[in-house]
């Protein structure tokens, strides 16, 4: 089974407990699933725990796991970051 995007158009609540951006947990078919929200375009990636972290990641602009929020890869390719990251 293959990974879902989905655009929710603002941003969700973070899941209590855990890490930026993870926004969704759940057990399917006894495995561990995610979704994971793009800081920036507020899309999001639901996978398999591992996969769906690293599909929307910390990646800065020179690929290194740097900046304190995830980004997906259209986004870092655009060198895009959340508006509250820019101003501040």
């Amino acid at each position: 089974m293959r990974g879902e995007w989905g655009n929710p158009g603002k941003p969700l609540p973070r899941v209590p407990g855990m890490c930026t951006g993870l926004v969704a947990k759940e057990n399917r078919e006894g495995q561990a699933w995610f979704t994971v929200q793009c800081a920036v375009c507020y899309r999001t990636y639901t996978d398999r725990g591992v996969i769906a972290m690293s599909t929307i990641n910390h990646r800065g602009d020179q690929g290194i796991l740097t900046v304190p929020y995830r980004r997906c890869e259209e986004c870092r390719e655009k060198c895009a970051h959340p508006e509250s990251e820019v101003s501040a």
